[in-house]
């Protein structure tokens, strides 16, 4: 995925998920399960860090492939994805617990 997405809340409340054009469609999903994250206060409450989040997405996505509609090579993708999302975390200092 070339360019990257961003979710942004506001101090009214308000949010928006800014895509770079011709998104994939894993960026678009991953975008909006990180605003559903913030919206239940996913960080905040459970004080679980950026690194933990973003490896908890992938593997969201991943377990219900079939249900967001992805194929294979979006499941690899992830896979991928996940894998260096756990590096980072690592890299961090955090473990990644399946």
């Amino acid at each position: 995925m070339a360019a990257s997405a961003a979710y942004r809340m506001f101090e009214d409340g308000t949010h928006e998920i800014v895509l770079p054009q011709n998104a994939a469609k894993i960026q678009a999903l991953e975008e909006y399960l990180h605003s559903t994250q913030r919206k239940l206060r996913f960080f905040a409450e459970k004080d679980i860090p950026k690194e933990i989040a973003e490896v908890h997405v992938k593997d969201f996505m991943i377990r219900h492939a079939a249900l967001l509609g992805l194929d294979d090579k979006d499941v690899q993708v992830l896979n991928w994805l996940k894998q260096e999302a756990i590096r980072r975390a690592d890299d961090a200092g955090y473990i990644w617990k399946e």
